[in-house]
């Protein structure tokens, strides 16, 4: 089952990646299959993608269908510089990419 609304465009996706109304289920949804769902959650303001700051030490990024290749060169860049740059962040146990057709996240 989609934890993310269903996007049947392009188009359609930007519209639902700028909805924190219509994302906010799904994204509880992710959260609570990963444990996750004490983190304090926030949505970043700026960006061209959904990120959401969990707490102080983690994020959900949300790559629409068309960014989903996108989203897996993301984890593996953050993967090769764990604990080789100072800045970068653990990587995240969840898959790839989040992508809002058929999530399964």
């Amino acid at each position: 089952m989609a934890a993310l609304p269903q996007s049947g465009s392009p188009e359609h996706a930007d519209r639902l990646l700028a909805d924190d109304t219509a994302l906010r289920s799904g994204v509880e949804t992710i959260l609570r299959r990963h444990g996750l769902s004490g983190s304090e959650l926030r949505r970043y303001d700026s960006g061209s993608l959904p990120v959401y700051a969990l707490g102080t030490q983690q994020v959900l990024k949300l790559y629409p269908p068309s960014d989903a290749a996108h989203g897996e060169v993301e984890t593996r860049v953050l993967g090769a510089v764990h604990g080789v740059l100072p800045i970068a962040p653990r990587h995240s146990r969840w898959p790839a990419a989040c992508s809002m057709a058929g999530c399964t996240c």
